[in-house]
């Protein structure tokens, strides 16, 4: 265990025990009175969210996302995140505010009033201490085999690692919701269609307000890399060039766009440019690539967040799961 990781986790039992020493009576109490106080029934609940990172999981979470904005109707609904999640979560109007994670955000917001803080990582520590920290009158989060960040959760669901993280996800929001009095009678694939459905439109449409491109008609994505997990993902080199000349030798109009983020993937995407692909790497914003994901007549990727977000936006998504185990961690929709 590093040293960073023991101090990490000493600090979270620290910050836990004195929030259970001094909160024996006050959050129970503050649960009770809660329902009671006219003021406060009367103003609209706050429901804070944390979702740190992982750009595939806040795809694979966002139909237990809409499940909470659905069944605690009145709620105002606030995500912890980090800057480059946050920025897609706010895109789907899924919540009323988004604050991006620092130390002065965290400290700013223990200062609000929370009905409940949902902690939607599985295994960051610092998720958990800004949870047990904030003045609600529960918090939920998960329980991971293997880690200590539980302790710090008034309410934990135990992550069951043989089931998909969204139907993990989507426990967890139905726990918040039985919670408060509601239980949701909510079957998942119905819902994870209706956000398919309502945010597929509505990502393309403000997107196209923001800044409107014009799109070739046959086009096709390639995305090559995937961040962070480098190399045991990648797909071999020369089987990419070998589907680009497949696709060009079926289709001669056909073009080619490479597509992702950072150093990692521009120099992967280089290799390719001698078959006619064009490299789009670090040149999209949001906005941008939304459109393009979603009129793109077929999308390849790697196990990556761009595959579960090409899945959210187009139908025609192949993801190359390499190691990576599908039916826990593949892409919600796609194939």
């Amino acid at each position: 265990m590093s040293i960073g990781r023991f101090v990490g986790i000493l600090c979270l039992l620290v910050l836990t025990l004195i929030r259970d020493l001094s909160g024996f009576f006050w959050r129970p109490l503050t649960r009770f009175l809660w329902s009671f106080n006219p003021k406060k029934r009367s103003s609209r609940p706050r429901v804070l969210v944390i979702k740190l990172s992982s750009l595939s999981e806040a795809v694979s979470m966002l139909p237990a996302l809409l499940l909470i904005k659905t069944e605690l109707k009145e709620s105002h609904i606030t995500i912890l995140s980090s800057q480059k999640i946050g920025t897609f979560l706010a895109k789907t109007k899924l919540a009323e505010r988004v604050e991006f994670y620092s130390l002065s955000t965290v400290w700013e917001m223990m200062k609000a009033n929370f009905m409940t803080v949902v902690d939607f990582e599985t295994r960051s520590l610092k998720s958990a201490i800004a949870a047990s920290q904030m003045r609600a009158p529960s918090s939920l989060g998960f329980e991971t085999k293997g880690q200590w960040r539980h302790f710090a959760l008034d309410d934990s669901h135990l992550f069951n690692g043989k089931a998909h993280i969204s139907k993990n996800f989507w426990n967890l929001a139905v726990l918040t919701c039985e919670a408060w009095g509601h239980s949701p009678n909510r079957d998942f694939n119905t819902f994870a269609l209706q956000v398919r459905k309502e945010l597929r439109a509505l990502l393309f449409e403000n997107a196209v307000k923001v800044i409107a491109m014009t799109l070739p008609e046959n086009l096709f994505i390639f995305h090559m890399g995937c961040g962070e997990a480098g190399g045991p993902r990648e797909w071999p080199h020369e089987f990419w060039v070998a589907l680009a000349d497949s696709i060009k030798k079926k289709n001669g109009k056909a073009e080619i766009w490479l597509t992702g983020q950072g150093l990692y993937e521009e120099n992967l995407a280089e290799k390719l440019l001698v078959s006619g692909a064009v490299s789009w790497v670090n040149r999209l914003s949001y906005e941008e690539l939304f459109q393009v994901l979603t009129k793109a007549e077929k999308i390849y990727s790697v196990d990556s967040g761009m595959a579960h977000l090409a899945g959210l936006l187009n139908d025609n998504v192949v993801t190359l799961m390499g190691p990576g185990n599908s039916e826990t961690r593949g892409p919600l929709w796609g194939s």
